[in-house]
């Protein structure tokens, strides 16, 4: 979204292009034909994320949605006679001179009978009843400062692979990391989003599905997606403290 200096909105300049799709937000000088940009932010800072499509409902909302793949990724699924799939749609929501993308609310029908926790304070590796799965939606609360700024996460686990997520700061400044280094196929690597301020609770709402990992970071500020291929078993959704503990506020979790 780019606001005129009348104030006036003026939707468009989504782009993208072949290394990442994302957004600048500025003003646009109409006598002139000048736009004044700000920074440019992406979409998606994880490792499949490609080709985006902006589309907008009878209701006036506006939704992206982008391959879930990028061409150097290997597919192993192209020995079942397919490759790649789409992402879950995406709102687009203009907050903070950011634009925010969020699952639509429409996505919580999927949603079956949960568990629930509320207050948990984990003093080592831990993995919660059933809490457990590679399909499924999985939201959680962390108070960063009473987990010492330091926390990691894992998915599609099993005791030979896993794909995980770390916390830490990183020269003073909140960094999360999506490793998928020890998965067993796929593609490997590491990527990195530095974090923009929050209020010391990091909250995270997490898409599995089957071989995709999507995640949505404080309401949407941040996204990292990702594809993994995890073998049979590997399905285990583990905590683990990096310090002397791990505060979860509360923490939901729905199974497809």
């Amino acid at each position: 979204m780019i606001t005129s200096p009348q104030h006036v909105p003026y939707k468009g300049y989504m782009f993208h292009n072949i290394h990442q799709a994302g957004y600048m937000v500025g003003t646009l000088d109409y006598d002139q034909g000048v736009f004044y940009r700000g920074d440019f932010f992406t979409f998606d800072h994880g490792f499949d994320f490609y080709a985006t499509t902006m589309m907008k409902n009878p209701e006036g909302r506006y939704f992206i949605i982008a391959w879930l793949a990028a061409w150097q990724s290997p597919f192993p699924e192209q020995a079942d006679g397919w490759a790649t799939m789409l992402t879950i749609p995406r709102e687009l929501v203009f907050k903070n001179d950011r634009v925010y993308t969020i699952p639509p609310k429409e996505l919580e029908c999927m949603r079956g009978e949960g568990v629930h926790y509320k207050d948990l304070v984990l003093d080592k590796e831990t993995q919660l009843d059933g809490v457990k799965g590679t399909c499924g939606e999985l939201l959680f609360d962390v108070d960063v400062n009473a987990s010492g700024n330091s926390f990691e996460f894992d998915l599609f686990s099993s005791d030979k692979e896993k794909t995980f997520v770390k916390y830490y700061l990183e020269e003073g400044k909140p960094v999360l990391e999506l490793n998928r280094d020890q998965t067993i196929e796929g593609g490997k690597g590491v990527r990195k989003v530095i974090l923009q301020p929050f209020d010391g609770i990091l909250k995270f709402q997490i898409f599995l599905d089957k071989s995709a990992i999507e995640i949505f970071i404080n309401d949407g500020c941040e996204v990292m997606t990702t594809r993994v291929y995890p073998q049979d078993g590997s399905d285990n959704i583990v905590f683990i403290p990096q310090a002397e503990k791990f505060v979860i506020k509360s923490l939901d979790y729905y199974a497809f």
